[in-house]
């Protein structure tokens, strides 16, 4: 045999070897093997390809980037390794390098939905929403029966401002834009049921009769640890438990890379697990093993969420909090924390949870974050004698009928602009339109752009009022407002996603800026722009009162929260 030969088939023995590994689940030693070869082979297509998987399986993203994008590049027309690349691209929030992968392969496999499907959401989360809306429809047409695409196009509508498609019916509904759709808690119930049904455990354990550990063990799990508007919320969180008592573990598997809030937030937690890339097999195994007496899910259902894992019931008790703005109707979540605005007690039953009720508010805050001195105005392009009218809620918040009511205050308040978070072009010029057709100039909107969170959260000084939405209000949002001491009017519902303010503004003792209907709502904005004096008194309040307030007590949230966890350990026993 001559060497070529044998070489040929020692590079397939070990390539064979390698994909047995991977496919009976046994990826260390297949990282090991994969390694060896590449050692030796280092511009092998088939082992490159191969590795790129195993590193992103295993965790070991920046590798994993780096094989696959080499791979593809020796072999830019192989569709197997171009649809791997852009699948991990697309999992790894590098949407604009996947778009043009995407739109090749749709080329090469016209008739593939999922394809499609993936080709529009790597265009919408790369701001290209226009262009996602074709490729969502193409998708929805191969496959009619996924009402998926259904929710999808109708969601990537709302975040252009557009309001011109149909209501989307309960039945097309899933659990992840249940908040954005639903205000009734009892439908969002019903909707939600439907979904927790089709789960799958990633796997099976019994963690009941797990020998506990002396102090209490809680484990969050995430993977929005990183910049990101969850971990502004949580970032003196995992410090301030009490590590006399409570042992706290932090399993993250997100985005990785040095940034001052994810720094922050590894220095306070006492583990911190890197799962990024773990299969969520692995993930759950790993919390099983670590014999966690209280798993919380900061995730729920919005995107990244690993329901499958919470399944899998890798701990004697699951609460879901913080992230996923209403019930899971899931059987393997045991607690939802809220509080009693969040959660009046005459809506308890629209939850399949056991309800835990803070004393104050059900969201933790950071006294810690920056309080910047903001530009001018004119560096925001605000007018500088203008009534500022602000809301830097996500455009897909922003309803006809919220905005009816901004219009009509505009028209009777010519000094008044509004101040609206908008960076896609596309949303500009939808609310533009949507103004001009209320008989507003345009002019009248004012967008802001993108900045970083410290600069972010210093231009609300120039906001005179901030305009909540509804149903689904602001959250974090609403917090950054109230830290820097601008007055917030909201509009309190009945479903979770639309009270969070509500529950804010109690915390922050303003209740009479809550109103209970969009008339209230109204007249609360009218009397408060008429008002100065009230608002000026207002924003005194918020600041000269911040360490006090139980909104911003974060050391004292966290004494509650460890009661909780205490109460429903007990429950359980």
């Amino acid at each position: 045999m001559s060497k070529t030969a044998q070489k040929t088939n020692d590079l397939r023995d070990r390539f064979d070897d390698v994909s047995r590994l991977v496919q009976a689940g046994n990826l260390k030693l297949a990282n090991v093997k994969v390694e060896s070869a590449l050692a030796e082979y280092p511009d092998n297509i088939n082992f490159l390809h191969l590795g790129g998987i195993i590193k992103q399986n295993i965790g070991e993203i920046e590798l994993a980037d780096k094989l696959l994008r080499t791979a593809h590049a020796l072999r830019p027309d192989q569709p197997d390794i171009m649809h791997n690349l852009a699948v991990f691209l697309l999992a790894t929030n590098q949407p604009i390098d996947a778009v043009p992968l995407y739109e090749q392969l749709v080329q090469l496999a016209p008739t593939r939905a999922h394809l499609w499907a993936n080709y529009g959401h790597a265009l919408r989360q790369s701001g290209m929403l226009v262009q996602s809306i074709p490729a969502f429809e193409k998708a929805q047409e191969l496959d009619p029966k996924n009402h998926d695409m259904d929710a999808v196009i109708a969601m990537t509508r709302r975040q252009m401002a557009d309001w011109s498609g149909p209501a989307l019916p309960l039945d097309k509904i899933p659990a992840n834009l249940a908040p954005i759709f639903i205000d009734d808690p009892f439908k969002h119930l019903e909707c939600v049921k439907k979904g927790a049904g089709s789960i799958k455990p990633v796997a099976q354990f019994d963690a009941r009769g797990l020998p506990q550990a002396s102090r209490m063990r809680i484990g969050y799990l995430s993977n929005d640890l990183h910049e990101h508007a969850t971990s502004y919320l949580l970032a003196e969180l995992f410090g301030h438990h009490d590590r006399a008592q409570f042992e706290v573990f932090v399993y993250s598997y997100g985005q990785n890379g040095d940034n001052a809030v994810r720094t922050r937030m590894q220095c306070g937690a006492e583990h911190w697990v890197n799962c990024a890339g773990m299969p969520p097999v692995a993930i759950a195994e790993r919390i099983f093993n670590d014999r966690i007496t209280i798993l919380v899910d900061l995730k729920g259902y919005t995107r990244g969420g690993l329901p499958e894992v919470l399944a899998a019931r890798p701990a004697p008790i699951i609460i879901q909090w913080l992230g996923y703005p209403g019930s899971m109707g899931a059987p393997f979540v045991d607690y939802i924390i809220a509080d009693e605005v969040i959660i009046p007690q005459e809506l308890s039953a629209a939850y399949s949870e056991k309800i835990i009720r803070l004393p104050h508010s059900y969201q933790i805050n950071d006294r810690e974050r920056p309080l910047l001195v903001a530009k001018p105005r004119e560096a925001y392009g605000l007018p500088n004698d203008a009534l500022v009218l602000c809301c830097f809620n996500q455009t897909y918040k922003i309803t006809p009928q919220v905005f009816d009511i901004w219009m009509h205050i505009l028209k009777d308040e010519p000094r008044a602009v509004l101040w609206l978070f908008a960076p896609h072009a596309i949303v500009q010029e939808n609310l533009r339109k949507e103004a001009e057709k209320r008989d507003v100039a345009a002019e009248r909107l004012v967008f802001a752009e993108k900045l970083p969170q410290a600069e972010h959260i210093a231009r609300y000084r120039h906001a005179d009022l901030v305009l909540d939405t509804a149903p689904y209000g602001g959250h974090t949002t609403t917090s950054d407002a109230l830290w820097v001491g601008a007055p917030v009017v909201a509009l309190c519902g009945k479903s979770f996603a639309s009270r969070v303010a509500a529950s804010l503004l109690k915390a922050a003792e303003l209740p009479e800026l809550i109103a209970s209907s969009l008339d209230i709502y109204e007249t609360k904005i009218r009397e408060l722009i008429k008002d100065e004096p009230k608002r000026a008194s207002i924003r005194q309040h918020l600041q000269q009162e911040r360490e006090r307030l139980p909104l911003f007590d974060s050391a004292g949230f966290v004494k509650d929260l460890e009661k909780a966890y205490q109460a429903a350990w007990q429950d359980k026993q």
